[in-house]
């Protein structure tokens, strides 16, 4: 067998390089020691470590392929706390690089133009993306992935919370008038748990006011939210902070408008259910409900949370899977597919 011409921390140290390169404001460390807190981890030496200030450490552990070691060395470094840093490390990255590059005369050019690094991300209890298989792409693509993994989980527990709180006050000014509640309970798919029968009539009345409200403003914060993505992308989509500020156009026709404008693009398993909600409601009830919760759809864009690790779909899928939050009175097939 020929000799390797590259060591692993060769390719290690050149890898860093080009992470740092590309990811403006974290640091990288390849190859070192007294980085890892803990009693017996001093002289452990993770292959990469990657950091910035409000993020989880992540750590590359790689190795030539085959690579048979290097998903379980990536599993030994998850939880370990790294040296100042305030946030466990929550994610690890296995990588794998190809066999050619330990004949590479120049390792970082070969890093440069590569798209055939494979690896995969692995977290607590043996968790695993994806779930089988490697992915495979450049040091953009493992970059992406980092800054993907990097976000601590406490943010998104803070953010489902906050969510959770805005949707509330929102939900305070829906209306009480059962045939309204009826139709958006209708529109979202809703159907009442046999359970909520034992209970009287205003009991049921109540519960499903609440229910379908809270059902409703989760839905309008996802399209809120969206905007806001779709904002940066689209000039001709105004960004939220635009759209509630004119004084000569209702909250209400301002979203109807804005939202038209986006289901011409599509998104509608987003949007169309939304616009429905808002249309039904009056103009006044509308423009509290648009105003509380695009408040906190742009405190999440100014902690710039907006975009990390489908942050929407995370925050959502706890609210529906909260049954302290959704209760148990109603099941939730439709809406639950248009949160997804």
């Amino acid at each position: 067998m020929e000799q390797s011409h590259q060591d692993e921390s060769i390719a290690n140290g050149a890898l860093s390089k080009l992470i740092k390169r590309v990811m403006h404001g974290r640091k990288t460390r390849a190859e070192s020691t007294n980085i890892l807190a803990g009693e017996g981890n001093a002289g452990k030496a993770p292959d990469i470590v990657i950091t910035a200030t409000g993020r989880s450490p992540v750590v590359i552990e790689a190795e030539y392929m085959p690579a048979r070691e290097v998903e379980k060395d990536a599993n030994s470094r998850v939880g370990l706390q790294v040296v100042n840093q305030t946030h466990p490390i929550e994610a690890v990255i296995a990588l794998r690089y190809p066999d050619e590059f330990a004949q590479a005369g120049d390792i970082e050019a070969a890093l440069e133009t590569t798209r055939q690094l494979t690896y995969c991300a692995v977290y607590p209890k043996g968790n695993r993306f994806p779930t089988t298989g490697w992915l495979k792409g450049s040091v953009c693509d493992l970059a992406d992935l980092i800054h993907l993994v990097d976000v601590p989980e406490s943010a998104f527990d803070k953010c489902a919370e906050d969510l959770e709180k805005s949707i509330d006050e929102a939900v305070s000014h829906f209306p009480s008038d059962v045939v309204l509640i009826n139709k958006i309970f209708k529109l979202l798919g809703l159907t009442e748990d046999p359970k909520a029968r034992d209970l009287s009539e205003l009991q049921r009345r109540k519960l499903k006011r609440t229910q379908t409200g809270r059902i409703a403003g989760a839905i309008i914060a996802n399209a809120l939210l969206f905007q806001e993505r779709i904002a940066n992308t689209r000039e001709h989509i105004q960004p939220i902070h635009q759209l509630f500020c004119q004084r000569r156009v209702s909250a209400q026709k301002a979203a109807l408008k804005a939202w038209d404008d986006i289901l011409k693009i599509n998104y509608w398993p987003i949007f169309d259910a939304s616009r429905q909600i808002i249309d039904l409601l009056n103009a006044g009830t509308a423009g509290k409900i648009l105003q509380r919760l695009a408040d906190e759809a742009e405190r999440i864009q100014e902690q710039g949370l907006l975009y990390e690790n489908d942050l929407t779909g995370h925050v959502f899928q706890r609210l529906i899977i909260d049954r302290k939050y959704l209760a148990a009175f109603y099941t939730l097939p439709t809406s639950a597919a248009l949160l997804a």
